[in-house]
């Protein structure tokens, strides 16, 4: 149900447009790992592994990946770093999309960066937002994006862009 089967978010007409992937291979065992502890520390239950047998590892169109851990369970900002070091080695484009755009000063300074070097800066968010406070944080920092050469779409109600990912230079 792309309203979330909220009552409120009915009432407003408001649908939500999500990205969602599939990966198969030994990427997906690190995402089960990175599951199986958040879990655990939750719940304190421990679940049943997945065998190693169900996932190939060489197919064709196989694509690498890292899998970047983040939240209250992890000491550190490895997220933060990971997006901070690829913002700084964009060489010609750079798409964000996120609902939730309230970027910190490294993140800042790093899409300053870019677009000063010449990197085409794309920003994808909603017109409007299902988290008011946060809604309110992302647009305070829509004058400083645009005057740095980041191009800003909105996402129009009553569609609420929910997706949240990165590219950069097309192939990252």
């Amino acid at each position: 149900d792309s309203s979330y089967n909220k009552p409120s978010n009915r009432r407003r007409g408001l649908h939500w447009k999500d990205l969602m992937v599939r990966v198969e291979g030994p990427i997906v065992l690190g995402l089960e790992a990175v599951f199986q502890g958040d879990w655990y520390l939750e719940t304190g239950e421990l679940l049943a592994h997945l065998a190693e047998s169900d996932f190939e590892s060489d197919r064709p169109g196989a694509l690498d990946c890292q899998i970047v851990p983040s939240g209250p369970g992890y000491a550190g900002e490895n997220n933060l770093q990971v997006f901070v070091a690829l913002l700084y080695a964009a060489q010609r484009r750079i798409s964000i999309t996120s609902p939730y755009f309230v970027p910190d000063g490294s993140i800042m300074n790093a899409l300053r960066a870019a677009t000063a070097r010449g990197v085409e800066v794309e920003l994808f968010v909603s017109e409007t937002g299902d988290q008011a406070v946060v809604y309110h944080a992302q647009r305070s920092y829509y004058d400083e994006l645009l005057r740095a050469g980041v191009r800003i779409w909105m996402y129009r109600p009553p569609y609420i862009l929910h997706s949240k990912h990165f590219t950069i230079d097309d192939s990252v």
